[in-house]
């Protein structure tokens, strides 16, 4: 009989992300689960089959005499979020008592009672569970992380300046509809000055219009500050949304 290993190298197991879940969490009260008897230095091991978790689990107490467990910083998490005591990682010989194929995997070793789990791709390996590939879309594109300046990069036109939507957007108006005027509110003196620059601003973007005669309708102005330390400048929209509805002629 063979012995197939179903372990990765060290560096690999040790790049895993510091947030890897294995979702190691006894799950007998829930249907629909697979479990796999294993034996483990001869004694029967009974496992769930998990494609969930991306690694395979195993309680100390399930661990063979006399072997060694190798540190590591990896951690783990269950799907709860709760994290698990770790002990390391070992490589463990067990065999499929049903075909009586042996294997040689990598368990991470938790001080921990629950049930020992294998992960997606062991339990690919055993032949325990397969997965259709011909039957998923593959992207064939390389995966490149998203961030800012790649963003920049592919869309320079949309950070260049301010701009407006192509086309215009009629509304009907019910003559018959009261305007609703709400007051305004107070502005922290802190930010007085600040509003004034920022209106300004505003205005010579075109982004906002100086309205220097009276209007029918009048929404309050809130402002608030940003995380970066700008300020954010609207209007009370939440108050003025039902009023507008009232007055908006929707059309069938």
């Amino acid at each position: 009989m063979t012995l197939q290993s179903l372990y990765s190298s060290e560096e690999e197991i040790l790049s895993v992300s510091l947030d890897h879940t294995a979702n190691a969490v006894d799950m007998s009260k829930f249907k629909n689960q697979i479990f796999a008897n294993m034996e483990i230095a001869n004694e029967l091991v009974k496992m769930q089959v998990d494609s969930r978790a991306s690694c395979n689990v195993l309680p100390r107490n399930f661990l063979p005499k006399d072997t060694k467990i190798k540190k590591t910083t990896l951690k783990l998490s269950t799907y709860s979020k709760m994290n698990l005591k770790v002990l390391g990682v070992a490589k463990i010989s067990l065999r499929n008592p049903k075909n009586r194929k042996k294997y040689r995997a990598k368990f991470v070793i938790i001080d921990e009672d629950y049930t020992p789990y294998l992960g997606s791709s062991a339990a690919q390996q055993m032949v325990l569970i397969t997965v259709q590939q011909e039957n998923i879309f593959q992207v064939k594109e390389s995966y490149q992380e998203l961030n800012m300046e790649r963003v920049i990069a592919t869309y320079p036109g949309v950070f260049q300046s301010l701009g407006c939507m192509q086309g215009a957007l009629h509304l009907e108006v019910d003559e018959s509809a009261l305007p609703s005027t709400m007051p305004p509110r107070r502005v922290p003196l802190t930010l007085k000055e600040r509003l004034k620059e920022e209106l300004a601003r505003l205005e010579k973007a075109n982004v906002i219009k100086r309205e220097e005669e009276p209007t029918d309708w009048v929404s309050s102005l809130i402002v608030t500050e940003k995380p970066n330390g700008k300020l954010r400048v609207c209007i009370d929209s939440q108050i003025l949304i039902k009023p507008l509805r009232e007055a908006t002629i929707r059309y069938h």
